[in-house]
């Protein structure tokens, strides 16, 4: 290779695809020193000591040459290898499934590439959601539902925080700051906030045993009312809220389902549908009201009722909401970043920030959200290949299904 007036020689035979490609690579400059690009994988080999920029393992061989008479000669052995140990900054805010996904991706294709460091608002490690209900019923244990145990993120070299959300993030200098004040500069950084359920805003919202059905925390607080309340209310009749309603029934509570529309799962099932799975609620002892909608929740120290359009009250010792989620996106906006309904992102996952990536329920693409499994485990493929410099995949959305 050729630059301005000096010569490099480097290996021609890229250690990541096993193709005698580098040749035809384009080449460039990253932070003072020229590289070439790998045209298949994209990793920067230096042009001086053939060092692979992401991952030193995957390193070539690079010779000593000079010019002489407009003819270039190389010595033969190659330079003794260099590694750097320097290594880039890779800070992921939020450790939910899509950020353990994304950094299980990204340890299988750069497990070198960067310093790993983990902020997650909840005061443990990874667990998996979608148990919660069968938690929440007693058919499954906590230990259950942990997917990454603390072992997990020191195996791979990853700083956890646990209970410890990031609350700002400074892009001009690329750091971030935490809720207990830690401040933790970044290369890349990526977000996974997830999604926060939906309220509803009326009087009484925030009494005490009014409840969302989200994480760990919901369902210990659903517990704790169980052994002692006898009257559940829950507010939708969607897949989360009828689960919610028959764990809650298990453990021994009245449970009455307020829907706003004619038909449970209204969004899933047609009417036929819907009314057999009406008929086997109402035979377990799940009281429904629907189509209705709720006005206001009754009490004063903690909520004792639930008031309907039409001035019905139910009575209710624990009122749990489930209608539905919002993507996460404060911390986003507070930084500057473009979102509407989600952090907008293209369809390498990254937004209009290039350090910055996103991923999961806080995304917006093309114009959709989304909250099942399988679209976050499809983004995080493609987002772990970017983030390992292997761009060659896209995300170009999901088709949407469930088994129920």
């Amino acid at each position: 290779f050729r630059v301005r007036d000096a010569v490099y020689v480097i290996g021609n035979h890229d250690p990541a695809s096993g193709a005698n490609v580098l040749a035809r690579g384009i080449v460039g400059d990253l932070d003072g020193e020229p590289v070439v690009a790998s045209p298949i994988y994209k990793q920067h080999f230096s042009l001086v000591s053939g060092r692979c920029l992401e991952e030193p393992e995957l390193s070539v061989p690079a010779y000593l040459a000079r010019t002489s008479a407009g003819q270039v000669w190389v010595r033969r052995e190659p330079l003794a290898p260099r590694r750097s140990p320097i290594r880039r900054r890779l800070v992921v805010v939020g450790n939910g499934v899509a950020a353990l996904r994304t950094l299980e991706e990204l340890l299988a294709l750069a497990p070198q590439a960067y310093e790993i460091t983990v902020f997650g608002a909840e005061p443990q490690a990874g667990y998996d959601r979608v148990p919660l209900p069968a938690l929440l019923a007693g058919d499954e244990q906590l230990d259950e539902l942990v997917t990454h145990p603390p072992e997990w993120y020191a195996q791979h070299h990853i700083v956890l925080h646990e209970g410890d959300p990031i609350v700002q993030i400074d892009r001009v200098r690329r750091c971030v700051r935490s809720s207990r004040g830690i401040e933790t500069p970044y290369d890349r950084l990526l977000l996974a906030t997830g999604s926060l359920p939906t309220e509803l805003a009326v009087p009484g919202a925030g009494l005490p045993g009014v409840a969302s059905f989200r994480d760990l925390r919901d369902v210990d607080r659903m517990l704790e009312a169980a052994r002692a309340c006898q009257r559940a209310v829950v507010i939708g009749g969607g897949l989360l809220g009828l689960e919610a309603a028959d764990g809650l029934r298990r453990r021994g509570m009245q449970v009455t389902v307020v829907h706003a529309s004619p038909r449970l799962m209204n969004q899933q099932l047609d009417a036929p549908a819907a009314q057999l799975l009406r008929e086997a609620l109402e035979s377990r002892g799940i009281a429904l009201r629907m189509p209705a909608s709720v006005t206001a929740f009754a009490g004063e120290r903690r909520v004792t009722g639930v008031e309907l359009a039409g001035g019905a009250e139910l009575p209710a010792d624990l009122v749990v909401i489930a209608v539905g989620v919002r993507p996460n996106i404060a911390l986003a906006q507070a930084a500057g970043l473009r979102c509407e309904r989600g952090v907008l992102v293209d369809d390498t996952l990254l937004t209009f920030d290039p350090a910055v990536y996103a991923v999961g329920e806080c995304v917006q693409h093309r114009d959709s959200t989304y909250g099942l499994m399988a679209p976050l485990c499809d983004q995080a493929r493609v987002c772990a290949a970017h983030l390992a410099e292997r761009g060659i995949r896209r995300y170009r959305g999901s088709r949407l299904s469930r088994p129920l």
